[in-house]
């Protein structure tokens, strides 16, 4: 071999040069024996994706909750009149992005929710829903958290209200509609028998008015469920007080169809992850309702 002007190139810098020449190829194939396994592995697992079941969802991509928007705080209707808001909300959409799916929410009318969800115009409903017989007779149930029933008073309880035969004789306000509104019909009824004055009921479709109401002492307690008269003794700074929670706690959650068994225990255990990694209480400590709401594990009932 020659160099440049003629001149022969010594043989041992020719065998330097042999041996790079080896080396590269060498090197290559080296490369090839470590990256080939990888490589095999990346189309296994994308022919296993191409292969496996599709999303348990109606639409995939994206998981479709239906709720309403009444209720402070667990759901309502943001400043601009459209965007929906509250801790309910939050939990859904955890939910989505501990699936790494779009939340899509539709937002209904308390009583047209199971409807819309036999329709199947969403996956799963989400709105403060109670877990009781009926109900599961048809729907699958996942159990979020517990909230009790109660009274709210002015601080100090100056009128010694803790449960509800306490209202006899007294004005309270009440969301029309509700769980509470059936039980102190119940109780007032109870109340007559027993030659009791009956409570006064002020019944409202707002929970802010009823709030507002107790606020300026135009009510003596404002009866409704734990999460929200937690929320609303946040936001009076003092000026109120849990008189007594005289309603055991019930459990709420997450429905879905009965015939939605993979989806059910594909929402179960995101719920569980979201539960165990803290996003739930730091969602629940974001509203400021941690005296009112008794977190489950997920993967039980309560």
């Amino acid at each position: 071999m020659f160099l440049k002007g003629g001149r022969r190139m010594p043989e041992r810098h020719l065998a330097i040069r042999f041996r790079r020449c080896w080396d590269v190829p060498t090197a290559i194939k080296a490369l090839a024996l470590a990256v080939l396994p990888l490589v095999w592995c990346a189309a296994i697992d994308q022919a296993r994706a191409q292969t496996a079941a599709p999303s348990p969802f109606a639409k995939a991509g994206q998981i479709t909750f239906c709720t309403e928007v009444g209720s402070l705080p667990a759901s309502f209707v943001g400043e601009d009149g459209k965007t929906p808001m509250g801790l309910e909300i939050d939990i859904m959409r955890a939910l989505g992005e501990d699936l790494h799916l779009r939340t899509n929410i539709r937002i209904y009318e308390f009583a047209s929710l199971f409807a819309a969800l036999d329709s199947k115009k969403c996956d799963a409903a989400m709105a403060q829903l109670s877990k009781n017989p009926d109900r599961l007779k048809s729907y699958n149930f996942i159990d979020y958290a517990q909230f009790s029933s109660g009274l709210l008073v002015q601080r100090g309880n100056p009128k010694n209200l803790h449960n509800f035969m306490d209202l006899s004789g007294h004005r309270i306000a009440i969301l029309l509609g509700t769980v509470n509104n059936a039980r102190i019909n119940k109780v007032n009824a109870a109340l007559e028998a027993a030659g009791r004055k009956p409570i006064e009921i002020v019944m409202l479709r707002s929970e802010s008015i009823a709030y507002q109401m107790l606020l300026l002492k135009r009510v003596d307690a404002y009866v409704g469920g734990s999460m929200t008269l937690s929320y609303y003794l946040n936001q009076s700074k003092g000026a109120l007080e849990m008189g007594g929670l005289p309603i055991p706690p019930q459990t709420y959650g997450v429905v879905l169809p009965k015939s939605s068994t993979v989806q059910t225990e594909t929402l179960r255990a995101a719920l569980t992850r979201v539960i165990r990694t803290g996003k739930v209480q730091s969602i629940i400590s974001k509203w400021g309702v941690e005296k009112g709401v008794f977190v489950c594990d997920g993967s039980r009932r309560c």
